[in-house]
């Protein structure tokens, strides 16, 4: 049974409670009547938007990447790669350009070392002649015949420094480091030249072809002509792209040849031979005057050297007349000397372009034709000194034309053989003795 005391304590909490609960009411009857009206929908959506980043992140986790970043990613490897790319193509072209600078600066040195070397050495010969001349006019009064032989011994070393095969070998050097940017694609266009025409017919050209003899009297330009540069009747791969016309008509009486008694095929020494008597008749005028292309003198610099103009214009015309005296009396042995004196007349040209204007047309076409730089001499019609000197370098390039350069082989056999074969040729200095037979 409950105490006293239990029950006096449970009378008390309840009296409590009721006041408490008579209180709260009466606050919340206040509150209504002193506050607006609270918007509790509104109030929960602001409770969640602030308190739902509390327990849960909107970052992906760990190892999981947006569409957003992989191209961010995306772009950021492509911008790097390219600046790669662009770094080391201009990287590679700057070490050309460093190259070919290089190579023209040797070519220039090469040549200056020559001049000088030739030079100093005459004003050693001069003051060495001059001492001996001395000398011998002391012996005069007092004869000495040891002394006689050291003079006399002097005497002969008297000359040049260099022999002409050790200057020519200099020169060749020096054409060849001007020239070694500009490699021989003569196999690749040979190559090139049999896969069009095993393709089909030759497409037609959009430059006209133009007559690469000029004459002396004339102040034409050859760019300026509209004849055509050959003799004969075209072939059908000329720039005009014309067919020729049958010359001689089969009929059924005709007897029918043998595969047997077909000439023989050309061999190189045969083929130059006929491509030297062309040069002989249709390029006996000089070249004159010529014209200037800034793309070209920027894409090949020329090095001009004054000092061996006519020393170059006196070697071209000796061996202008040994071409001609070639083409008089042809001998295949002599094809191999022949084809060292139009290289070293190239070389001689290309190191002193000045010279160009007083040469031989048919000249610097054979020499040209000779080591493969010219793939269709009988449509030859160069208008510049680069055109003249550097033609394979600038169909090589692609670098623009005053006159017409045959980018294809031409399909005769004189031209196909000269491509084809290997050209027989002799070092200079080994047969000048044979050379000066023709002369």
């Amino acid at each position: 049974a409950p105490t006293k005391q239990s029950q006096a304590a449970v009378s008390q909490v309840q009296w409590l409670s009721s006041g408490f609960s008579s209180a709260s009411i009466a606050s919340r009857e206040h509150d209504a009547q002193a506050c607006p009206e609270i918007d509790w929908e509104r109030y929960q959506d602001w409770q969640w938007g602030y308190s739902k980043g509390l327990w849960h992140s909107d970052q992906p986790a760990t190892g999981e990447v947006t569409a957003e970043q992989q191209a961010q990613r995306r772009a950021n490897l492509i911008r790097t790669l390219s600046r790669r790319i662009t770094g080391n193509v201009k990287a590679k072209t700057e070490l050309k350009d460093a190259l070919n600078q290089w190579f023209i600066q040797l070519s220039q040195h090469l040549q200056g070392l020559t001049a000088r070397v030739s030079a100093i050495g005459q004003k050693i010969d001069e003051d060495l002649q001059s001492a001996c001349d001395d000398m011998l006019a002391g012996l005069e009064a007092r004869s000495s015949l040891s002394t006689a032989d050291q003079v006399s011994h002097v005497r002969s070393s008297l000359g040049p420094v260099w022999q002409p095969p050790q200057e020519t070998a200099i020169l060749e050097l020096a054409a060849d480091s001007l020239d070694r940017s500009y490699l021989d694609m003569r196999a690749l266009y040979v190559a090139t030249a049999a896969r069009d025409r095993s393709c089909g017919d030759t497409a037609t050209y959009p430059l006209e072809a133009t007559e690469w003899r000029t004459y002396a009297s004339s102040v034409e330009k050859p760019t300026q002509r509209t004849a055509a540069p050959w003799p004969s009747m075209s072939t059908g791969f000329t720039p005009e792209n014309i067919r020729p016309v049958a010359s001689t008509e089969m009929t059924t009486d005709s007897p029918i040849t043998p595969a047997g008694d077909r000439q023989p095929s050309l061999d190189w020494p045969a083929a130059w031979a006929k491509l030297a008597e062309f040069a002989a008749e249709n390029g006996a005028d000089i070249i004159g005057e010529l014209c200037v292309s800034p793309e070209q003198d920027a894409a090949i610099p020329l090095v001009h050297n004054v000092d061996v103009e006519e020393d170059t214009v006196s070697t071209s015309n000796e061996a202008w007349a040994a071409v001609l005296a070639f083409v008089g009396t042809p001998d295949p042995a002599m094809v191999p000397a022949m084809c060292g004196r139009m290289q070293d007349v190239l070389n001689r040209l290309r190191l002193c372009p000045t010279a160009l204007p007083r040469v031989r047309q048919g000249l610097v076409l054979l020499a040209q034709a000779t080591l493969g730089n010219v793939l269709d001499p009988f449509s030859f019609a160069p208008a510049t000194c680069q055109e003249w000197l550097y033609p394979a370098a600038l169909l090589e390039h692609g670098t623009p034309l005053r006159g017409y350069l045959a980018s294809s082989a031409s399909s005769s056999s004189v031209v196909q053989v000269l491509l084809s074969q290997g050209c027989p040729m002799a070092q200079i200095g080994e047969d000048d003795a044979d050379i000066s037979e023709l002369l």
